[in-house]
């Protein structure tokens, strides 16, 4: 962004909400955020595990650094927050199925 007054200084977002936003408009920024929030926060979820509790504590802690800083969302560590919330509920999935292993049998794997 440059601004008038000055020409010659160009200056960098530094909220990461404005940036997917620039650079997607506001479907992209909807993706991002329904993503982030469907597949991390998990809101419509009544009972968590404490894996899932974990991942969700991360999720609202990208969100504040990405309101705040910039270029947080779409980074290794978005990604990683992403990839263990779900590997959390994958994994409080597979040991609440009746079916499923045993804790035992989770935790040697």
């Amino acid at each position: 962004m440059v601004f008038d007054d000055d020409p010659g200084k160009a200056w960098l977002f530094h909220n990461s909400y404005w940036t997917a936003l620039v650079e997607g408009g506001w479907p992209w920024s909807l993706i991002v955020l329904g993503v982030t929030v469907v597949f991390a926060l998990r809101p419509f979820t009544r009972e968590l595990s404490r894996q899932e509790i974990v991942a969700q504590a991360a999720t609202v802690t990208t969100l504040i650094c990405a309101w705040r800083l910039g270029e947080v969302l779409f980074t290794l560590q978005w990604a990683l927050v992403i990839a263990v919330a779900l590997y959390a509920h994958a994994r409080a999935r597979q040991t609440a199925t009746p079916g499923g292993p045993s804790s035992a049998e989770v935790g040697a794997r």
